[in-house]
């Protein structure tokens, strides 16, 4: 089924005496208040969890993110998205699903492979075709990324087309 989610893009700032992560207190959000959950297990349960910029962190700084502030984007139910933005606007902004995309693939999770490889298993095979033994059909399928079986496979994670589909990510 379906999950109806909104983006949202969080400006991640230091706190200015411990140089510790300052994010927006979203336990003071009346939806999270009434969930009984903590926001840092909220956003993992009825969201995504995080996706954190990881080429512009808060030691970098570029046109759109200063020194000391690193992005980050939550989906989140709808509800949650509307009062973050309306208790937090300085540092939380709603954003397209273009503007996800280009953020997911080109700064959240471009550190990703486009494969997860399990090399014993691969290395397993190829012993067994060193030494001239047929592979069974579900063993050559392994070396086959799009039959998602163990050996090499397409990493879901890694684009927002593939996440959105694999979550049931119904975008608002």
């Amino acid at each position: 089924m379906p999950r109806s989610l909104a983006a949202l893009k969080i400006t991640i700032k230091l706190h200015p005496t411990t140089g510790k992560h300052l994010y927006p207190d979203f336990n003071t959000l009346d939806t999270v208040i009434a969930s009984g959950l903590d926001w840092s297990h909220y956003v993992d349960q009825m969201g995504t969890g995080w996706h954190y910029d990881r080429c512009c962190g808060h030691s970098i700084e570029t046109v759109e993110s200063k020194l000391g502030e690193q992005f980050g984007l939550l989906l989140v139910p709808v509800l949650f998205a509307i009062q973050a933005m309306s208790v937090f606007p300085d540092v939380v902004q709603r954003v397209t699903e273009v503007e996800v995309a280009e953020f997911y693939d080109d700064h959240a999770h471009a550190h990703e492979p486009p494969r997860q490889i399990d090399t014993n298993y691969i290395l397993a095979l190829k012993a067994l075709r060193d030494l001239n033994i047929i592979l069974l059909p579900e063993e050559d399928d392994a070396l086959d990324p799009s039959k998602d079986k163990p050996g090499v496979r397409l990493n879901h994670n890694r684009r927002w087309i593939d996440y959105k589909a694999l979550h049931s990510i119904d975008f608002r």
